[in-house]
């Protein structure tokens, strides 16, 4: 009896492994394995911020105000992307709702619902050349904006967090440089941040209707 039971255990473990390697290889392997070329693509990015021609030292305002130059250059830089896309945005917004957990309905509208892991890492099938596009059109439209990266970043963020925005610090090109040199993923803790000045929503609101048309730069940190 006891040999009977040990061995319907066996067998038990055994289906249990087989499941397990399937679903594993369903929902995770075969899914990376079709990525890899836009993941290799995507891990050089951050890289392409050497061409930004404005090296100097931004030093962050003392009292966080934003002000209205800055926010007309960052304007003007993310509307540059979304027109250089053209017809590219239209995946790149799509790409950007499955990983925010978003479906459109028949109205237009967008739902939330569960993001599996395997739909998360097929949301970036394709999406190399597309975001190595939208980096290229990144670059040129902060030097013609006289934009450093680091102010460039730091009008980015407070912009977004003006506006009730969170996870406003986190680049994809920063995560994806990260993952290729076999770091771990961490996203920046923006935990115990000022809040941000009243001056800065003001100025920020002027542009709240542009939000969601920017909604795929704001996921992937352009």
């Amino acid at each position: 009896m006891r040999r009977k039971l040990l061995v319907g255990c066996s067998i038990a473990a055994g289906v249990s492994c087989i499941t397990l390697g399937f679903l594993l290889s369903f929902t995770v392997y075969r899914p990376a394995r079709s990525v890899m070329g836009d993941l290799d693509q995507l891990s050089k990015l951050r890289t392409m911020n050497d061409g930004v021609t404005n090296h100097e030292a931004f030093l962050t305002p003392m009292d966080g105000k934003l002000t209205s130059d800055q926010l007309s250059r960052f304007a003007r830089v993310q509307s540059g992307i979304k027109v250089g896309l053209a017809s590219d945005f239209t995946l790149l917004e799509e790409r950007a709702q499955r990983l925010k957990g978003l479906t459109a309905t028949k109205e237009g509208e967008l739902r939330a619902r569960r993001l599996g892991v395997r739909d998360a890492i097929l949301a970036f099938r394709g999406l190399g050349p597309v975001l190595f596009r939208a980096k290229e059109l990144q670059v040129n439209a902060l030097n013609v904006e006289h934009f450093s990266v680091d102010e460039y970043r730091w009008v980015r963020e407070n912009f977004y967090r003006s506006l009730g925005f969170s996870r406003t610090k986190v680049y994809f090109e920063d995560f994806a440089a990260d993952l290729k040199s076999g770091k771990g993923m961490t996203a920046p803790s923006e935990e115990g941040l000022p809040p941000e000045p009243d001056g800065n929503r003001d100025l920020s609101a002027a542009y709240s209707d542009s939000v969601r048309s920017w909604f795929p730069f704001l996921v992937f940190g352009l």
